[in-house]
């Protein structure tokens, strides 16, 4: 484990702090390191952590995205990175990157997040040495593996969209709601496998765009253009069958009837702009269906339960254990889960809806934050509506939890904060979530071992979002820095000093289309930043 991590001094209230701090010491007891002899799982080579130690103690797939989203934050980059390091073993022993490792579940995965996973880790490797080029080799060839084989080898439909299904039994309808990670929800009204979700697909778009980034920086130039061009065509398949325009809004599409499943709208709907396949028309849509969603603690999965076609009341034992078909169905209304409130938050970062993102953020961390101070745990999924760590399902509430603990460090160090990185670019960026939700008490943090930085950040914004004043200081040299500000205002005279010089910078629209100043610092050490738009 890090002998230093990342803390957040300032942020929200005393609650969000204390359990952020409890969350950083949660991580060792989280983390196992299997044994060979282990008969009860197939053992892997690294660490990792866990969801928890109780019901889940495996690496899951999708899970294990947004545990390293907040390790990374917490400067546990080796963690980290030998999660990935047992993903790609996996492709290269089994063939696939298992829904969790254990013997009995060789022939399914789930929600793919694989290239993500390794972008975390390459951000902290940029630039490339012969060894770092070596491992990005073998991960992207690895990873275009599992794009080729199994999403658009096994789970290929007619359309040229995925789908969901165990390679064993294809048409088993519970092990394709496993492997869908949405277990169990009426969002599939019993036909998961006969559906083509537009949150699998969304994430197929992202994986060819980050194949793209992969080959580009191995210097494969031709290879990047074909990723490019694969990309595209998901992206016009998705917008094809997925976009509903009098709706305004994604859904997820049946293949046997040909159609949009516009009466069981879910959060996975909101997808497409966290894999950045949205137009920014389609964004601004998508965005009016956040108050459906909105409640008291975050963000809900459905509206509601959906009537399943077909099926009546279970019927003895056997009907009370088809969870899949007759509920209770946990990833529907009043649950909230926290990849969800992650996803939807940095889709609407990412198309400018910093409102809506701060507002959502605040709501889902002050939450979990309270019931952590109530119960002296995190849990894996919470009841939205009732603000309680009691939430349905058909396995008694889980404490520990990997994605939770994950997603809460995340939405402080990089949403909030607003500190990552542009692969593109080759550097971190910085751009704080200036939010009217937020604006009441100053973003104070020491991030250390994130990004390989040491870096003391301190930013503050006026309530009316038209000033805002940032310090930093890089207890490691920063060779270089990539600012960016939304420029909430874009009507009005912009100015930028650092430690009281103006700057030069851009104005103008980001590629998703909300408007932001741009601007980078060589050679950082210590900067003061004043922004003010009049």
């Amino acid at each position: 484990m890090a002998t230093s991590s990342t803390t957040f001094l300032r942020a929200i209230n005393d609650e969000v702090l204390e359990t952020h701090r409890a969350i950083q010491a949660l991580w060792s007891s989280l983390t196992r390191q299997d044994r060979p002899e282990e008969l009860d799982r197939l053992p892997l080579p690294h660490p990792y952590v866990v969801p928890s130690t109780g019901l889940f103690p495996y690496q899951f797939y999708w899970d294990s995205f947004f545990t390293i989203l907040g390790l990374m934050v917490d400067g546990e980059e080796a963690l980290a990175a030998g999660m990935v390091e047992n993903f790609l073993y996996e492709m290269e022993t089994f063939g696939r990157v298992l829904n969790y490792n254990h013997p009995a579940i060789r022939t399914r995965s789930q929600p793919p997040y694989l290239t993500a996973m390794i972008a975390e880790v390459l951000a902290h490797r940029l630039p490339l040495d012969d060894e770092g080029r070596a491992w990005l080799r073998r991960a992207y060839a690895l990873a275009a593996r599992e794009y080729e084989e199994i999403w658009m080898g096994e789970h290929a439909t007619p359309i040229g969209l995925c789908r969901y299904a165990d390679a064993a039994d294809p048409e088993d309808e519970e092990r394709a709601q496993y492997e869908s990670g949405w277990d169990f929800s009426s969002r599939w009204g019993g036909r998961c496998r006969r559906i083509a979700p537009v949150d699998l697909n969304s994430n197929l778009y992202g994986y060819a765009r980050d194949l793209a980034r992969f080959a580009r920086l191995l210097g494969d130039e031709e290879g990047a253009m074909t990723w490019e061009r694969r990309a595209a065509e998901v992206r016009t398949r998705v917008q094809e069958y997925c976009w509903d325009e009098e709706a305004g809004f994604f859904f997820d599409y049946d293949l046997d009837e040909a159609r949009r499943l516009t009466e069981r709208p879910s959060l996975a709907g909101f997808q497409p702009l966290w894999a950045g396949l949205a137009s920014p028309e389609q964004a601004d849509a998508v965005v009016e269906w956040l108050l459906e969603f909105e409640q008291r603690g975050g963000l809900s999965c459905t509206l509601r339960t959906y009537p399943i076609p077909g099926v009546e009341a279970p019927q003895g034992e056997a009907g009370k254990r088809a969870f899949w078909l007759y509920g209770p169905f946990q990833w529907d209304y009043p649950n909230g889960w926290p990849p969800l409130q992650w996803l939807v938050v940095a889709g609407l970062r990412r198309y400018g809806y910093f409102e809506d993102a701060g507002r959502l953020a605040r709501e889902w961390l002050t939450m979990v934050a309270h019931l952590y101070r109530e119960t002296g745990k995190l849990w894996e999924k919470y009841d939205v509506v009732r603000r309680s760590h009691q939430a349905i399902g058909h396995y008694p509430v889980q404490a520990g939890f990997g994605w939770t603990n994950g997603v809460f460090e995340a939405l402080l160090g990089r949403a909030i904060g607003g500190l990552g990185y542009d692969l593109e670019a080759g550097c971190p960026v910085l751009e704080p979530l200036t939010s009217e939700a937020l604006f009441d008490v100053p973003f104070e943090a020491r991030y250390r071992g994130y990004l390989g930085l040491d870096l003391s950040l301190y930013w503050a914004v006026s309530p009316d979002l038209r000033d805002l004043e940032v310090r930093l200081e890089a207890h490691k040299p920063l060779p270089r820095l990539l600012v960016r500000i939304r420029d909430h205002y874009p009507s009005d005279e912009v100015t930028v000093t650092v430690d009281g010089e103006p700057v030069e910078f851009r104005r103008g629209p980001t590629p998703t289309g909300y408007a932001a100043v741009t601007f980078a610092l060589e050679d950082v050490g210590r900067a003061e930043i004043r922004f003010a738009s009049r």
